[in-house]
């Protein structure tokens, strides 16, 4: 009896050691699946008028995202089942992709030459072209947020269980944790943050705040280091400010009001009242919420949008939420809020249990980021947020951004492969 007792409790202590599951999540895939199929359908819809005036082909901008598509979902599968999650996680990682985001950040300031050079479209600098391939260095930069944050949180329980960064005074201890843990990734994502202003692209850097705030939350750091931390990042802040004031008027007045804020005030005011600023400015507003509110329960049905023939703009872009409502009604809009919430609540399960503080940050980062993503952009075809430049994943047009989207599903699938056990952790 009790050698049986003692085989059970090894069999339990190695069940909770190793990972249990061995195949990725079915669940998630079959809705991540649902909503590609639903997304390239409604695309098509949403794109057929715009295709057919500039291309002569109502499935030009469907073909080209099932391309992309395509590509994200291959590297995507290979990565959830060949690869198992820790072989990301490595420091020499962490460093390459951070370096290579800089790169492409600072890309869309570069001058016109035959290989790669920014690209200014409607006066933002948000793109660069490769070799005449055209994407925004901003969707590579909410991937390696949370790909660069997971493995440096690694990186530094590694090191910490290994009896590094250990200082003689439990003063010098709690402003190095507070370093390490908050002032160092902080300042790191404040770079980022900084070249994404300049271009400027101030509706990623709301994304990317609300990532960043969830992510260190998860993090679980000790509150003496949010502490000793956040009086780092207060004077090493303070400091950057005093020093461009100090330097900017020696600067050519070009560079000085090199980026114009003005429509973050006007995107405020037809947020905040829509009637205060003229109709040509709040336009795509009212236009966005004429076709959801025309599409009552059921909708005009598939296909008999009357906003996408050239009333409501980007309708194939930032506001496929739109026709979706007005062609689908109530029941399409509420699929597609239900399709994001079954993503979020099965990507959260995951990361609840996974087995490493690597695999928890990144199943929860890339749990978070879609949805996040989804929920502002409908708001702002609802006139629930201020309007923003965000497109809604799986759904809208965008090469890059689908394909980075579809690749984050193969990382949150990797983990419910490679990187769970049977144990629940709290996030």
């Amino acid at each position: 009896m009790k050698s049986s007792g003692l085989n059970h409790n090894q069999s339990q202590a190695k069940e909770e050691r190793f990972p249990v599951r061995r195949h990725m999540d079915f669940g998630l895939f079959i809705v991540v699946f649902l909503m590609i199929c639903f997304g390239l359908v409604m695309l098509f819809s949403a794109s057929m008028t715009e295709g057919f005036a500039s291309e002569n082909d109502p499935a030009h901008f469907v073909s080209k995202q099932l391309i992309f598509i395509a590509g994200g979902f291959f590297a995507a599968m290979i990565i959830a089942n060949f690869i198992k999650i820790r072989f990301f996680d490595k420091i020499w990682m962490v460093i390459l992709l951070y370096g290579a985001t800089v790169f492409l950040l600072v890309a869309v300031f570069f001058p016109a030459n035959p290989i790669l050079r920014g690209v200014n479209l409607g006066g933002a600098t948000r793109w660069v072209s490769l070799m005449g391939f055209r994407f925004q260095p901003t969707e590579v930069a909410k991937f390696s947020l949370v790909f660069c944050f997971a493995g440096y949180v690694s990186w530094v329980e590694r090191k910490r269980d290994e009896g590094s960064f250990k200082r003689k005074t439990a003063f010098g201890q709690a402003f190095f944790n507070g370093f390490i843990d908050i002032a160092l990734p902080g300042s790191a994502i404040l770079i980022w943050l900084a070249l994404i202003a300049l271009e400027p692209h101030i509706s990623c850097i709301v994304i990317m705040s609300i990532m960043i705030f969830f992510l260190f939350i998860s993090a679980k750091i000790k509150p003496m280091s949010w502490l000793t931390g956040a009086l780092i990042m207060i004077l090493i802040i303070a400091l950057v400010v005093a020093v461009f004031i100090a330097v900017r008027p020696l600067l050519p007045e070009k560079l000085q009001n090199y980026v114009d804020y003005e429509y973050v005030k006007t995107r405020l005011d037809i947020f905040s009242d829509i009637d205060s600023v003229d109709k040509d400015t709040s336009f795509q507003t009212r236009q966005s919420i004429n076709a959801i509110g025309s599409g009552g329960i059921f909708g005009v049905g598939f296909g008999s949008s009357v906003q996408k023939w050239g009333y409501l703009p980007m309708q194939y872009n930032d506001y496929v939420f739109s026709i979706i409502a007005e062609e689908l009604g109530l029941v399409g809009a509420l699929s597609v809020l239900l399709l994001f919430s079954l993503y979020l609540i099965l990507g959260v399960r995951i990361a609840n249990r996974a087995d490493s503080i690597y695999s928890m940050l990144i199943a929860f980062g890339y749990a978070v980021f879609i949805p996040v993503q989804a929920f502002l952009n409908i708001g702002v075809a609802t006139n629930v947020v201020p309007p923003t430049g965000i497109t809604l994943p799986f759904f809208s047009y965008g090469g890059t951004s689908s394909m980075i989207f579809v690749i984050c599903v193969g990382f949150l699938l990797c983990v419910s492969r490679s990187g769970t056990t049977s144990r629940r952790r709290r996030i």
